[in-house]
């Protein structure tokens, strides 16, 4: 493979950014490390900053002050600016962005040739071969499917070796069985390159299954960075929980909700994260199923427990009686 070796992986370091568009703050104050060859995944609402960050990282927007630096090296910081090209990093951008006059090959091929890479047609020819396009070489992107065009976008970027990876909404413009498909691509891409890998998304599963990081923005600043299942499991404050997974928060007084002990919530006072398969259905009577919505594989049940609402799973063939007993077997406490 023409990827690059160990020891050349990037680190990256950002600082105190902050990055303004006339009077308006988008990146306040952001703070990160992300460890050599991590798969990162910032996730966020639509206009957190998450994208200005990733621009910020890949040299298109200059930064209002803090630094960045790759490898230990600073790459934006104050009286400090280098350019795109001088940051050995690719960009898969969310349009793919690929030149509809060139074939496959030719647009995987060009970053190599703007460097005159002797060996051109060999990497063209490995990388395309590492993401099954071996057969589609000569075809324009007009003549292939949205994910043949987003596996040309991805091999342009590995093709040159670059020590970091930008990916903005990669997966956004394709179907939920495409999606899924590429989620695995990029696992099992980013595992033979050992490459840094830093993508933007606002969708969940995306950040949950692609990366070993996930770093959760809002309103221009990082709440939470954390793997997935800590960040899931143990979000630092109500914002993430909002954010990532499906939850209710209740309130508990010395580990207890309405007189019952809330099992990993014991001795806590104020709020618990409670996801949806932590609720326990039973037969009986003291909460009513207000709405059952079919997942599929599946029924999520929104249940009154009596002024409170919770969430629940039920098995798709199930019995869903109007009312039931419900038993919390795990609460998630937040900090207090």
């Amino acid at each position: 493979m023409w990827y690059g070796q160990a020891g050349q992986m990037t680190g990256l370091s950002i600082c105190g950014v902050t990055k303004r568009f006339d009077h308006m703050t988008i990146l306040d104050g952001v703070d990160l490390d992300v460890p050599a060859g991590a798969s990162v995944a910032i996730l966020g609402p639509s206009g957190c900053g998450k994208t200005t960050l990733l621009r910020c990282i890949a040299g298109l927007e200059e930064i209002d002050g803090g630094t960045i630096s790759m490898d230990g090296r600073t790459v934006a910081g104050p009286g400090r600016y280098v350019p795109p090209e001088g940051r050995d990093l690719a960009m898969v951008f969310q349009s793919y962005a690929l030149w509809p006059h060139m074939d496959v090959a030719g647009n995987v091929g060009y970053p190599l040739r703007v460097a005159g890479t002797p060996d051109r047609s060999a990497r063209v020819a490995e990388t395309l071969r590492s993401v099954q396009l071996t057969a589609f070489a000569r075809r324009y992107p007009a003549e292939l499917s949205g994910g043949q065009q987003q596996r040309t976008a991805l091999a342009r970027a590995l093709v040159a070796s670059p020590r970091l990876i930008l990916m903005d909404e990669p997966l956004a413009n394709l179907d939920m069985h495409l999606r899924e498909e590429m989620r695995g691509e990029f696992r099992r891409l980013h595992a033979a390159t050992a490459a840094t890998m830093v993508t933007v998304t606002h969708d969940q599963a995306d950040a949950l299954s692609l990366a070993d990081l996930v770093v959760v923005m809002q309103a221009g600043r990082v709440l939470q960075a954390a793997p997935p299942d800590v960040i899931y499991a143990q979000p630092a404050d109500r914002d993430v929980a909002a954010l990532v997974g499906r939850s209710v928060l209740l309130p508990v007084v010395d580990g207890c909700w309405q007189g019952y002990p809330v099992p990993g919530a014991e001795g806590h006072h104020g709020d618990v994260v409670i996801r949806p398969e932590d609720v326990d259905l039973g037969s009986g009577k003291g909460a009513r199923v207000v709405r059952k919505t079919y997942l599929g594989d599946r029924w999520l049940l929104s249940i009154d427990t009596g002024g409170t609402m919770l969430e629940a799973y039920a098995p798709r063939g199930a019995d869903i009686p109007p009312e039931v007993a419900v038993t919390v077997l795990r609460g998630w406490p937040l900090p207090t």
